[in-house]
């Protein structure tokens, strides 16, 4: 079967627009994807970030760095209005938003497992911060 010519441009004009409009899509393709990489790797320090701070602030009260408990009370918040309040000073002030924040979380966490986004990284911490201080 004869192919079908484009009337617009002749054959070998519509190929090279073709071709180029391809290369320019996957350039674009490989440019997206590098930017999600440096977003993972973002995310990753700033989980290294806020235990580090944690570790830090349990230093400086005399505490030791090791305990779990400790590191995880003196982790801070990334999100919403309370964002860089510890997690103790969040139960200690503001219990019910806390509660609201974790319920909702639960919720989410039964349908899916994000990879890489920092909010749910801050809330796991702060479920496992609330599971350890209520199982002792």
């Amino acid at each position: 079967m004869p192919r079908k010519q484009n009337n617009n441009f002749p054959i070998g004009t519509y190929a090279k627009k073709k071709r180029a409009i391809l290369e320019e899509l996957c350039e674009e393709k490989v440019n997206a994807l590098s930017e999600i990489k440096l977003q993972q790797q973002n995310i990753r320090r700033l989980k290294e970030k806020v235990e580090n701070e944690a570790r830090a602030r349990v230093r400086e009260a005399a505490g030791d760095a090791s305990n779990t408990e400790w590191v995880l009370s003196n982790c801070s918040l990334q999100f919403g209005i309370y964002r860089g309040k510890t997690f103790i000073w969040l139960l200690s002030n503001d219990s019910g938003w806390a509660v609201m924040v974790l319920a909702s979380h639960e919720t989410k966490r039964a349908i899916k497992h994000p990879q890489g986004d920092s909010q749910w990284d801050n809330k796991e911490a702060l479920r496992r911060y609330i599971k350890y201080i209520y199982i002792f």
